[in-house]
C-alpha cells in the first residue's frame, strides 16, 4: 500500500523509526517532516496528504496547534497523534482537536493498522464531501432552473411546468395553479397518473419519457377537463444537467379557440363542397331537361342532343 504521509515532528531519528516500522508492515510511505509552523503551512498548500502523524510533544510548537492548522487548511487529511507518552486527558484532548487515532512511539504494533483506517476513513469522508456538494450543486441548479421558469412563467400566455426524472411536477407557474382544475397545493410531488384521466395521463407520460430521452416533443393535446375540453398546443423539452438525468419542461398554449376555428373552416368547406356537388347534380338536370325539351319542339333533332 503506497500513501502519502506527512510528519509534524522535530526527531529526524523518530521519523526514521516510524518510516522503517511502516515498511515492514506493508506500506509504501511518500513522506516530509516538518516541525515548524510556516512550514507546515507550506506542506499543506501542496499536493494533498493521506495522513498526518503528529508529535504532540514538539519544543516551541504545540501538536494540538499543528492539528488545528491541518484540520483548518485540510480538513480531509486524517491525523494520527504519535507521542512517546499521552495521558488519558490528553488523548482525548487531541480527539477533540481532530485526531482520529493515537499512537505511542514505545509501541509501534498499532502503526499500521491505525495509518490505514486513517486512509479509508479520509477517503470516506472526501467522498462524502464529494457527493455533498455535488448534491448542493444540484440543489442550486434546480433552484437555478425554477427560477428562471417562474420569471419566464410570470410572462409567459400559457401554461409552464417541470418534472424531475422521476416524472413528478417540482413547478408550475401561476396560471396553471390559478386556472386548472387541480388545487395548487396537490400538484407538486405527483405524477400525470395521479392528477389526470388516464387517456390525458398517457400522453402527457410518453411525451415525458420521450423528452426524458432528449427529445423535443411537440403535440396537440386534449384535455378533458371537469368543466370543459380544452385543446393544448404543448412542447417538452430535456433540460440537461452534469452527470444527472435532465429535468423535463413542458409549455402549453390554449389553441381551443384555433382548433374551433379550424373545425369551423372544415365544417364550412364541407358545406360548400355539398352546395357544389348539388350544384352540379341540378345543373346536369336543367341541361337534360332542356335537351329534352328541344328534342320535343324539333323531332328532325331528336336523339342528337345527347351526342
Amino acid at each position: 500500500m503506497k500513501a502519502r504521509i506527512l510528519f509534524v515532528d522535530d526527531s529526524d531519528s523518530d521519523v526514521g523509526l516510524l518510516l522503517r516500522r511502516l515498511r515492514s508492515d506493508g506500506i509504501e510511505p511518500e513522506s516530509s517532516r516538518v516541525a515548524d509552523l510556516g512550514a507546515l503551512r507550506e506542506a499543506l498548500a501542496g499536493p494533498s496528504w493521506d495522513v498526518a502523524l503528529v508529535d504532540y510533544n514538539i519544543p516551541g510548537y504545540s501538536g494540538l496547534d499543528a492539528m488545528r492548522e491541518i484540520a483548518e487548511e485540510s480538513p480531509d487529511t486524517p491525523m494520527i497523534t504519535v507521542s512517546g507518552a499521552i495521558d488519558e486527558e490528553t488523548a482525548v484532548a487531541t480527539l477533540t482537536a481532530g485526531a482520529v487515532d493515537y499512537v505511542l512511539k514505545d509501541n509501534l504494533t498499532r502503526l499500521a493498522p491505525a495509518v490505514e483506517r486513517a486512509i479509508a476513513g479520509g477517503e470516506a469522508r472526501r467522498d462524502l464531501r464529494r457527493r455533498s456538494d455535488e448534491s448542493r450543486k444540484s440543489v442550486a441548479a434546480l433552484r437555478e432552473s425554477e427560477e428562471r421558469f417562474a420569471a419566464f412563467g410570470r410572462h409567459l400566455p400559457g401554461y409552464l411546468y417541470m418534472l424531475d426524472e422521476n416524472g413528478r411536477y417540482i413547478f408550475a407557474n401561476d396560471r396553471v395553479l390559478k386556472e386548472g382544475d387541480i388545487p395548487p397545493e396537490s400538484w407538486i410531488g405527483r405524477t400525470p397518473q395521479e392528477l389526470w384521466p388516464q387517456e390525458d395521463a398517457e400522453v402527457a407520460t410518453e411525451a415525458f419519457r420521450r423528452a426524458l430521452a432528449g427529445e423535443v416533443v411537440d403535440i396537440v393535446e386534449t384535455w378533458h377537463l371537469a368543466q370543459r375540453v380544452e385543446h393544448l398546443h404543448t412542447l417538452f423539452f430535456p433540460i440537461p444537467r452534469d452527470g444527472r438525468p435532465p429535468l423535463v419542461g413542458g409549455v402549453s398554449i390554449d389553441v381551443s379557440e384555433l382548433v374551433a376555428a379550424e373545425e369551423e373552416v372544415r365544417r364550412t368547406t364541407e358545406q360548400l363542397r355539398q352546395s357544389a356537388e348539388h350544384l352540379r347534380q341540378s345543373l346536369e338536370g336543367t341541361v337534360l331537361a332542356m335537351s329534352q325539351i328541344v328534342e320535343t319542339r324539333d323531332p328532325y333533332r331528336a336523339g342528337t342532343s345527347a351526342a
